[in-house]
């Protein structure tokens, strides 16, 4: 059976167009700087499971 990326991801990115989406709409530009942080976090953690999840794709080829 082969591994699929967890839906968790998903909400995560979800949840972050969202925050992003009220504060431009609401022009609460203050609150930017504190979910960078989170969205880079949030990016890192997607790439790393991208990459396993390409990793167990080749090891199932051979």
């Amino acid at each position: 059976m082969t591994k699929v990326i967890h839906s968790d991801f998903l909400t995560v990115a979800y949840a972050m167009t969202s925050a992003f989406s009220i504060i431009e709409k609401s022009q609460s530009w203050y609150l930017m700087p504190s979910l960078v942080p989170e969205l880079a976090l949030c990016i890192h953690m997607l790439q790393r499971e991208l990459n396993l999840h390409c990793i167990e794709l080749e090891y199932e080829k051979s």
